[in-house]
């Protein structure tokens, strides 16, 4: 073991002993922590074993020696809600650590810190890159010190193949300074965080990160058996789709590629079928015009050109096949026998992603989600938030109408589907409720009457009409929207919830500087200085944002209060699945009972939190398979 004291300098190296860390650990009131490993990292930490752990703070660190020291003996200061832990990407090493029997609590992520300060802004988060924005130090580089190697990337790479070599004094100094810089770091993001009113934001967030290190440890279990057959399936409904498409257009030779969009704009066209022309972006950045032959693009179309039905339900066996395929199947981890998502903590709305395979968007479809199956012995809990984000309007706007239907059970789509088509709630057909539900989320997500006229088929007057009517219906939610995008205007970033989260608008800077050149140029400011659709972006940016971040924020503090108790009440559970409002726990099958209690309590509470005005019910269910009874 080595103990290493800055400034780094050979002399300043020395022998240590788990002692001597354990004697730091005991009089120190935070630590940095960092950790490298050997194996294979396509396997994720379950094809990873630990080489070295590092400890310490910016003045000293201890680089110990995983292979031969039992560092379960530090699980004690890991675990400690007093010591708090620093480090940057914590949800790799607490991944990694809860291997050898570490549990981490209280810790400060300053990649996370990155992550909330610039949330909405195109901005890189790794550990040179933060050191570059909030140090103005290249870790990459000698600048530290003259006097020591320079540190690299590719230093990295030299510990996935080690095994019973010493370090080198390059990967000591590596480990040393990946330690150092986190502790600088959480100094420096700490005085942002708290400038920016953002310190409530973090203290979740970092909670969270723990969170998400239990979710890429546990991954999901498949059976693979059934999901095979589904592959087969939707193969042979895509080849069934092929011929009938064929069958439309045998007057074109030679036959169609269907996956082709330019070849199926043609026949589209040929055959009178409107193509929308869409804005998007070349990789240059530069606006590109195309045709769009996306299902969105066609639906209004089904029931005048038959052949449309069918190229869309092609599209969806061809995009099951392919992003749901054996491809998915080959993500099963071979240590495990699971797959394990990576996860991304915070996008623009300060919700999370899901990647490699993005098990968010694992199909809805019931056999699909049959295919997700608790091992044997074992079971699943699975609960949501229903109406979750219609609640959350509800208590922002503050709409007493929108309050008063939603306390006494009553049904908000209904209420819609009547001020759209102005008859009263008794009257409206199940046809009329649907859309009342689409008009819903399509207002709440900042959509205009361009958007209902577009949805519905109707004309620009009737679409006006009908988003004045639901206005009308509930009052509040107007205001709710002008306010909350004239604070963005002001403010440069989205007012999100009740913690003071902001997602940032990418140069705001610019858009400002348009607004000026208008004023002062009037008829005569350049095209380029039209802002009309930069403002319509923010005003649905500002609609949609507060309403996703708090529903977000409230899924993961119902999870974080889910690890808070296993941490106090050691139960044989995991949380293996989160889909937006929906939780998913693994446990014991003679606990599910007590378990089913314990989420419902928890989404309750984080329900309520978040949206005190009305209750947002989560009835839990208990299920071998992912499927709610």
């Amino acid at each position: 073991m080595i103990k290493l004291v800055a400034p780094y300098r050979i002399e300043n190296i020395e022998r240590a002993s788990m002692k001597d860390v354990i004697n730091f650990l005991e009089n120190a009131t935070y630590f940095g922590i960092d950790t490298e490993a050997s194996g294979n990292i396509k396997l994720g930490v379950h094809g990873l074993n630990l080489v070295m752990l590092q400890v310490g703070d910016e003045h000293t660190q201890y680089i110990i020696d995983a292979r031969y020291n039992d560092i379960k003996v530090l699980n004690k200061y890991f675990v400690s809600k007093k010591l708090l832990k620093i480090g940057h990407n914590l949800k790799f090493d607490a991944a990694l650590l809860k291997k050898y029997g570490i549990v981490f609590n209280n810790i400060y992520d300053t990649m996370v810190a990155s992550m909330v300060l610039s949330t909405g802004l195109d901005v890189r988060h790794s550990l040179v890159e933060c050191g570059k924005r909030y140090l103005d130090i290249n870790i990459d580089s000698n600048q530290l010190n003259l006097f020591v190697p320079a540190t690299s990337k590719a230093i990295r790479s030299t510990f996935s193949n080690i095994m019973y070599e010493d370090f080198s004094i390059e990967q000591i100094y590596y480990g040393a300074i990946d330690v150092e810089i986190a502790c600088l770091l959480r100094t420096a993001t700490e005085k942002h965080i708290e400038l920016n009113k953002l310190s409530k934001v973090l203290k979740l967030e970092n909670k969270f990160a723990l969170v998400l290190a239990d979710l890429e440890h546990t991954g999901i279990p498949v059976n693979t058996t059934k999901w095979l057959n589904l592959i087969a399936k939707a193969e042979d409904s895509a080849l069934e789709m092929e011929d009938l498409l064929n069958e439309h257009i045998s007057e074109f030779s030679p036959p169609i590629n269907w996956n082709s969009s330019q070849q199926v704009v043609k026949v589209f066209k040929h055959l009178g079928i409107p193509t929308q022309i869409i804005d998007k972006k070349s990789k240059k950045g530069d606006i590109e015009y195309k045709d769009s032959v996306g299902a969105a693009t066609l639906k209004k179309y089904i029931n005048r050109f038959p052949i449309v039905a069918t190229y869309i339900k092609y599209k969806g066996y061809k995009k099951l096949h392919s992003s749901y395929g054996i491809k998915f199947l080959a993500k099963i981890n071979p240590v495990t026998n699971r797959i394990h998502s990576n996860y991304i903590q915070i996008i623009n709305t300060g919700r999370i992603a899901s990647s490699n395979p993005n098990l968010q968007q694992i199909p809805r479809d019931k056999e699909y989600r049959e295919c997700i199956e608790a091992p044997e012995g074992r079971t699943f809990v699975i609960a949501d938030y229903s109406g979750q984000e219609l609640h959350i309007v509800a208590h922002l706007s503050q709409d007493k109408n929108m309050l008063e239907i939603l306390r006494n059970k009553g049904d908000l789509h209904k209420a819609t589907g009547a001020a759209l088509y102005n008859i009263s709630v008794d009257k409206v057909t199940k046809a009329q409720r649907q859309d009342g539900k689409t008009a819903n989320f399509t207002i709440v997500y900042g959509g205009g009457a361009e958007k209902l006229m577009e949805v519905f088929g109707v004309s620009s007057q009737q679409a006006k009409q009908m988003l004045e009517r639901v206005f009308n219906q509930f009052p509040g939610l107007r205001p709710f929207q002008i306010n909350s995008l004239a604070k963005t205007l002001k403010n440069g970033y989205i007012s999100i919830d009740i913690l003071g989260r902001k997602s940032y608008i990418p140069n705001f800077d610019k858009y400002l500087e348009c607004e000026r050149l208008n004023k002062t140029l009037g008829k005569n400011a350049p095209k380029q200085a039209n802002t009309k659709k930069w403002v319509a972006e923010m005003a649905r940016s500002s609609a949609n944002f507060p309403v996703q971040g708090t529903a977000a924020f409230m899924t993961k503090l119902a999870m974080v209060y889910l690890r808070e108790y296993l941490l106090v009440h050691p139960k044989d559970f995991v949380t293996v699945l989160p889909v937006h409002d929906e939780i998913v726990i693994e446990c014991d099958a003679t606990r599910a009972q007590e378990m089913k209690l314990v989420l419902e309590d928890c989404m309750s509470r984080a329900a309520h939190y978040f949206c005190s005005s009305v209750a947002v019910p989560s009835d839990a269910f208990i299920n071998k398979v992912w499927i709610k009874d």
